[in-house]
């Protein structure tokens, strides 16, 4: 089974469904407990999103994010409003609380967590990830961080392999002022693209079976794919430029780096970028699609 064919038995559906009452109370009262027992190092915004997130199409009301925070109701209205400022679609109704538009597709953490997620338990028949279980999505999604904007997620991930600063492997960005492609060509990464950089450190590399699939033509050939399986369309990879295109247009390019010790002449480390761009396509679940994929070889 293919992630193409895995994907089809679910069907996109932007109607509400609202879950029971009973239910969001269950589950925000079970947030409450585990927030409490480990103190989760969230803003209040960041944890509303998580939770609306989580819970697309259903309303859940501002006493029960309150209490779960344990902050005012005003602080999450306040919250709210920024998510809402930042492009989110969410409905507000008198005494039903907030919800989140189930097409909502901003690249979020959770929002590809829930992707990969999506495709358990059939994810072992699913493409190159016949290892990944449950806890290995978990400790994917907690190696993801999202930047609005950087210079560039492979010079970043370069910084973050010899300081460890940001403590990632995940590097996501929405747009990138500094970015660059094949050859060290400048790469234009306008706002509305999805541009990443995973970090494979010594450790990855110990896991995989060799240091073949790491190349930018194997990377290509899982972007492809899966571009494919979401749009329906034919897309080209040029091997020689690392890039994919539909008709005349660029829609993808792969940059590959690695790092190498002098002395035992061995490859301790990889950097994988991928730029994604004038293409409309679902973006949380393109990224959680070629993690899977990647990890996948791990």
């Amino acid at each position: 089974m293919t992630l193409a064919s895995a994907r089809s038995s679910k069907q996109r559906n932007s109607s509400f469904k609202p879950r029971s009452k009973s239910k969001i109370s269950v589950i925000i009262s079970w947030r409450i407990i585990i927030f409490k027992k480990v103190g989760f190092n969230m803003t209040t915004k960041e944890y509303v999103l998580k939770t609306l997130e989580e819970n697309k199409g259903c309303f859940i009301t501002g006493m029960e994010l309150s209490s779960a925070l344990g902050v005012s109701r005003n602080a999450i209205w306040k919250a709210i409003n920024e998510l809402k400022k930042d492009g989110y679609n969410i409905y507000s109704v008198n005494n039903k609380g907030y919800a989140l538009d189930e097409s909502s597709d901003i690249l979020s953490v959770t929002a590809i967590k829930e992707q990969m997620l999506s495709y358990y338990p059939n994810i072992k028949a699913v493409g190159n990830a016949p290892s990944i279980d449950k806890k290995e999505i978990n400790k994917i999604a907690d190696s993801i961080i999202i930047y609005d904007e950087v210079d560039s997620t492979n010079q970043l991930a370069k910084l973050e392999l010899i300081t460890g600063a940001l403590d990632k492997k995940i590097i996501i960005a929405k747009k990138q002022s500094a970015g660059k492609g094949h050859n060290r060509k400048s790469f234009s990464s306008p706002e509305g693209g999805i541009y990443l950089s995973i970090i494979l450190d010594d450790k990855d590399l110990l896991k995989a079976k060799s240091q073949k699939p790491f190349k930018s033509s194997t990377i290509g050939a899982i972007v492809k794919r899966n571009i494919e399986a979401l749009t329906g369309k034919n897309a080209t990879l040029d091997k020689q430029f690392n890039r994919l295109s539909i008709g005349n247009k660029n829609i993808c390019g792969i940059l590959t780096e690695y790092f190498a010790d002098m002395e035992t002449n061995t490859i301790n480390s990889y950097i994988i970028g991928i730029g994604i761009k004038n293409i409309t396509i679902p973006k949380n679940e393109i990224v959680a699609r070629v993690l899977l994929d990647i990890y996948g070889m791990l």
